[in-house]
């Protein structure tokens, strides 16, 4: 993905696709979610990007912060901190 240094996928599976990886702009530690598939469908997008504005509305003690929500390709990319 533009903007990021992929160090290793975490976890792989027909939906979705977890890597650490580090951000260019900052060298900050991030995790990325996303889909799996080249073509992602309507309710695999709707999911990631209600998951997104999930963790936007509420903040909770130990809940780990969602940075942001990036489109690729034909799906998005959610940016979670690697704690």
């Amino acid at each position: 993905m533009n903007g990021y240094n992929s160090l290793q996928t975490i976890y792989k599976s027909e939906r979705v696709t977890v890597s650490r990886a580090i951000r260019d702009q900052d060298g900050k530690k991030v995790i990325l979610k996303s889909q799996t598939s080249e073509f992602p469908s309507q309710r695999e997008l709707t999911r990631i990007k209600y998951e997104y504005e999930l963790s936007q509305k509420f903040s909770l003690d130990g809940m780990v912060p969602i940075l942001g929500l990036e489109k690729q390709g034909n799906g998005f990319t959610l940016v979670i901190e690697d704690v």
